[in-house]
């Protein structure tokens, strides 16, 4: 029989052992990413990019390497994996909070650019909105690269074959509840699943380029064009951490 001191010990252990846990699971992201830090990119934004429905493969994944060969700090999330289970505005919102404020004490970065391709587009205004406003405060700039009208946070097989879903929440309606920080859409020549007529915002920018929706699959212009955009974020001295 264990002596009641002994046993009060271990109810105290396990009671620290579960604390710790759950400090875990609310300050570690949980979401399925890649990272990458090139030397010198503390003067840059931490960069986080979501990818389209297809997941981080070769399109998704070049336009990463250019970004980082660019010097740009990249948390790359691969959105097939985790928007194949349906999420709400609300906790993607919060995971995409922990990953900034996680690998933003990590890297030593106080300013952050957010990045999303087809599915990432969609989805992104609805985290951002879902973030605190201190977190929003440090978003430099939003693109959205081949934004749909539609989204519901999940993957569907028949969006991936090409289908675009005409029902879901509205992502206009979204990015019209976003008024100050800077916004780049872009867009392949002949996409039309985007309505911008709906848009009332005048914070936004719109560019089109040769392509289609996989844009020749030449990633290294279409990060070229980003990073070249008057509104993209600068390069700044090194951050206080």
């Amino acid at each position: 029989m264990m002596s009641r001191k002994l046993l009060l010990a271990v109810a105290l252990q396990l009671i620290v052992g579960l604390a710790i846990a759950q400090t875990n699971t609310t300050t570690v992201p949980q979401m399925p990413v890649t990272t990458l830090a090139p030397p010198g990119s503390e003067k840059y934004p931490l960069l986080v990019f979501l990818s389209g429905d297809g997941g981080l493969k070769k399109f998704n994944q070049d336009m990463v390497d250019a970004f980082t060969n660019a010097g740009y700090p990249v948390v790359a999330v691969n959105s097939q994996k985790y928007f194949w289970k349906k999420k709400t505005p609300k906790e993607a919102g919060w995971d995409l909070t922990l990953v900034l404020r996680y690998y933003g004490r990590r890297w030593g970065h106080n300013t952050f650019m957010l990045v999303g391709y087809s599915l990432g587009a969609d989805v992104l205004p609805f985290m951002f909105k879902n973030m605190p406003a201190d977190v929003q405060a440090q978003v430099q700039q939003m693109v959205l690269i081949s934004p749909s009208n539609f989204t519901d946070l999940e993957v569907h097989v028949s969006e991936m074959l090409g289908k675009n879903t005409k029902t879901g929440l509205s992502v206009p309606g979204a990015l019209n509840k976003i008024t100050t920080t800077p916004l780049l859409l872009m867009f392949g020549e002949g996409e039309d699943d985007f309505d911008l007529k709906k848009l009332k915002i005048t914070n936004y920018q719109k560019l089109v380029l040769p392509g289609g929706h996989h844009y020749d699959d030449n990633a290294g212009n279409v990060v070229q064009t980003i990073l070249s955009h008057p509104a993209a974020p600068a390069a700044q001295a090194a951050q206080p951490q």
